[in-house]
């Protein structure tokens, strides 16, 4: 009998977007950055990078009024910003420099993943986000979305919005909208969480801290021990 292969453990690439309206096209990224780690949540290297408006795009008033009350955010997001057509080529070759499989998470993976996949689309010569049929794809699966890892990590109950995740969970990077920063978050987020799950009384602990913000603590089921 032939011995099972042994897996390549996956590259994760924890991404963040900041854009001027919630529609790829219609409105623009502002900026971008991916933070990749492996399996123990080493940094294995971070890309980020400011981006020009789209031409022909527009604001997204309701989302420039946030931005609005966030002004030392949006100058961070958009300092020194470069073509679209300059940043994602470099993105896909940096991407490439990570070994496979390259694992795609996002915050929510609903709303980043769009973005980047129509940028790539649009600049980085029919790239995609997801791509089965790709000989070398960029990214392997169907990627991670962390809000809904989280939740099952730690028994959550549906919910609209997200816990308030602790500065431990997050490694006390803050979340500031700052692209790499808010990256580097989720990456510690994601890896912590999962090593919560793996101890019960962690795991405890931590899920009556997530269920303390959303307002729900002793609903729901607990967890065993």
């Amino acid at each position: 009998m032939r011995p099972v292969p042994t897996p390549t453990p996956p590259i994760y690439c924890v991404a963040d977007v900041e854009t001027d309206g919630p529609h790829p096209g219609r409105h623009s990224m502002r900026s971008l950055a991916v933070v990749a780690v492996d399996d123990t949540g080493e940094e294995l290297g971070a890309f980020s990078s400011r981006l020009l408006p789209l031409e022909g795009a527009e604001t997204d008033p309701v989302t420039m009024a946030w931005w609005a009350r966030e002004e030392s955010a949006w100058h961070e997001a958009t300092r020194d910003p470069r073509p679209a057509a300059e940043v994602v080529p470099k993105l896909i070759a940096w991407l490439r420099t990570l070994p496979a499989p390259r694992v795609f998470v996002a915050h929510p993976l609903a709303f980043d993943g769009p973005w980047i996949d129509a940028y790539l689309d649009r600049f980085g010569d029919g790239a995609r986000l997801f791509d089965p049929h790709a000989v070398d794809p960029l990214f392997h699966g169907a990627g991670i979305d962390l809000a809904s890892h989280v939740r099952s990590a730690f028994d959550l109950p549906w919910s609209e919005r997200p816990p308030a995740y602790p500065d431990e969970l997050r490694n006390g990077v803050p979340h500031d909208h700052t692209a790499v920063s808010d990256a580097r978050g989720h990456a510690a987020l994601f890896v912590r969480s999962r090593e919560a799950a793996r101890d019960p009384k962690r795991r405890e602990r931590l899920r009556r801290i997530l269920l303390a913000s959303l307002g729900t603590v002793g609903k729901g089921p607990t967890p065993s021990a």
